[in-house]
């Protein structure tokens, strides 16, 4: 891989005062003009965004009139946007959405995986229960899925297909907000099984100060964005889980600021409104590298994350051996 393509270094890893690991990457912070405050690597190299778009993957879901029809509610559309945790509270929504529907859960085609929640996964485990696909980080989003497509008489068994129209709609919409025609998007298979996508790092940041800005879109879209975003803004706890980076994030934003995390380290997000946007991919995966980086790009870019007890530990997170003594740190390398 060349240098280029590395990035350069986001977040130092210490240990007994001297650098032990380095994690690189590419970053960009841009205004809802799509103006550069803060670059980092560079933000054209092309990345699989993974779950952080899936704030834009949601819009089909109020575009098409299906939430309306449900009468669905912001709970529902915050954990129609998540990669959750896997909680009791988690699985209980997306049954009720998939309930509401009239849809079998025979038809979530997610996967299932161990809860992210360690105390759910133990109570799992004592009982002897294997965890059901309402239980996988992306049941919410692939809920959804198959609400819109049963709304509008689309097939459901091909949801996931690149080539059902609402992939193909969704791909539309995530080209269109981050500014590039839709064959510039590139396709594959996420961890889910629904397709992933993918854009340049300062395209993802571009699609996030769009739909958290209005700007650049239409009228339809932009009501959308704002309606699904306030919901993911309002309901931290839904949108990941107990102690996990993006639930921290948007708690200690109150209502104004949305973050999304995808798999192998990639981050995306804004402040709602005129605020800019992010994001930032770790080229090595490594995600404890993402809340030191943001931070210090988010403080050089003049809107400082607020103090937030829950948030420290994500911003400056600590090393700790076997003993339970600090011996070191992870800290932004910029």
């Amino acid at each position: 891989m060349s240098p280029r393509r590395l990035g350069e270094p986001l977040a130092l890893v210490t240990r007994s005062g001297e650098v032990e690991s380095i994690h690189a990457g590419h970053l960009v912070v841009v205004t809802a003009e799509g103006r550069v405050l803060v670059s980092r690597g560079d933000p054209d190299t092309a990345v699989w965004v993974r779950s952080s778009v899936k704030p834009l993957q949601v819009l089909p879901l109020l575009l098409s009139g299906a939430a309306d029809a449900l009468a669905l509610a912001p709970e529902t559309l915050a954990v129609a946007q998540a990669s959750h945790s896997g909680t009791d509270r988690h699985r209980a929504v997306v049954q009720a959405l998939m309930t509401r529907a009239g849809l079998p859960l025979s038809a979530l085609r997610c996967g299932r995986h161990t809860p992210y929640d360690e105390a759910t996964a133990h109570a799992l485990i004592r009982a002897g229960a294997v965890p059901d696909t309402l239980r996988c980080n992306c049941s919410g989003k692939h809920a959804a899925m198959l609400v819109v497509c049963q709304h509008l008489g689309w097939d459901l068994a091909g949801y996931r297909d690149p080539d059902h129209p609402l992939q193909r709609w969704i791909r539309d919409l995530l080209a269109a907000a981050a500014g590039v025609p839709s064959h510039a998007v590139g396709v594959g298979v996420d961890g889910c099984g629904a397709p992933v996508w993918r854009l340049s790092v300062r395209g993802l940041a571009q699609a996030y100060a769009r739909v958290a800005s209005g700007r650049g879109l239409n009228d339809d879209v932009a009501a959308a964005a704002a309606r699904a975003l306030e919901a993911f803004a309002r309901h931290p706890e839904l949108v990941a889980g107990p102690g996990r980076l993006d639930t921290a994030l948007v708690g200690a934003g109150a209502g104004r600021l949305v973050a999304k995390i995808g798999g192998e380290a990639v981050h995306a997000g804004a402040w709602l409104g005129e605020g800019p946007a992010w994001a930032l991919k770790v080229t090595d995966g490594g995600k404890r590298a993402i809340g030191p980086a943001l931070a210090r790009a988010l403080t050089l870019a003049g809107c400082p994350l607020p103090p937030s007890p829950g948030l420290a530990g994500h911003l400056a997170p600590e090393v700790i051996n076997n003993l339970g003594a600090r011996v070191g740190e992870v800290r932004p390398a910029f």
